[in-house]
């Protein structure tokens, strides 16, 4: 899943050049086909809120969608996801320690 995530952003960066590249150049084929694949690559990794985006901007014209909303989405995801990554082996050390005043449940 690591390896994944690594290569999930410099694609999602390269997809999302795609398709303000096809939107600019009325390209709705090459728009469709950058975001069906971000859409993809996001699902795939969980990322839902990147997903479902993507696929919104599929079913209406690439005139109207402002992809300065995606790439901010994608921001904010590409941060979270990263704040999380930091907190978890910290958790995973507490996880494993006892509460204080408790002792472990021999299983």
């Amino acid at each position: 899943y690591d390896e994944l995530l690594a290569q999930f952003w410099p694609q999602a960066d390269d997809l999302l050049e795609q398709a303000r590249t096809a939107q600019a150049d009325v390209e709705k084929r090459q728009f469709d086909a950058a975001l069906h694949q971000l859409k993809g690559a996001a699902a795939t990794l969980g990322l839902e809120g990147v997903a479902h985006a993507a696929q919104a901007g599929r079913v209406v014209d690439p005139a109207d969608i402002d992809l300065g909303q995606l790439t901010g989405l994608l921001e904010a995801t590409r941060r979270a996801v990263k704040a999380a990554r930091s907190l978890a082996p910290r958790a995973a050390g507490l996880a494993s320690r006892p509460f204080p005043g408790t002792r472990p449940l021999d299983i």
